[in-house]
């Protein structure tokens, strides 16, 4: 509800902006836990964790949303699927892989440099997506 707010109120509604922010602020936290070294007060890595997840689980939800707005009231439901499974298939598949490459490693420093590469790469797929169609006016 915190980053519904702030889109709604500090970006206009604009739904694109929103995920890039969340994601930008999630690699806040995650690059905090990928340099803390060891013996980092409990206390702090649990703040951190808590902090990665919310804004983590918080992208998902408006990801599937602007799908769904982008690809038109006819297709919505479709549309909305779609994002759903792709972002399902991440959350099904990065705990596993995080952990085996944690184990083969035997250090959490490359796992936490995917997630980054993951989220700076989905930064980057979302900066390309265009939400109004070519020659369009962008609506106020």
């Amino acid at each position: 509800m915190f980053y519904g707010a702030v889109g709604d109120r500090w970006l206009k509604g604009e739904r694109k902006c929103l995920p890039l922010v969340i994601a930008a602020v999630a690699l806040g936290p995650l690059l905090a836990l990928y340099l803390s070294p060891p013996g980092t007060p409990y206390l702090l890595l649990l703040v951190l964790i808590i902090f990665y997840g919310i804004s983590g689980m918080s992208r998902s939800g408006l990801l599937i949303t602007l799908m769904a707005e982008m690809v038109g009231r006819a297709s919505a439901g479709m549309g909305g699927d779609m994002a759903r499974s792709l972002t399902d298939a991440g959350a099904i598949t990065m705990p596993p892989l995080f952990g085996h490459v944690s184990d083969t490693m035997g250090s959490y420093a490359l796992s936490r440099s995917m997630l980054m590469l993951r989220l700076i790469l989905g930064i980057a797929c979302l900066s390309a997506v265009r939400t109004t169609p070519l020659g369009a006016s962008q609506p106020r």
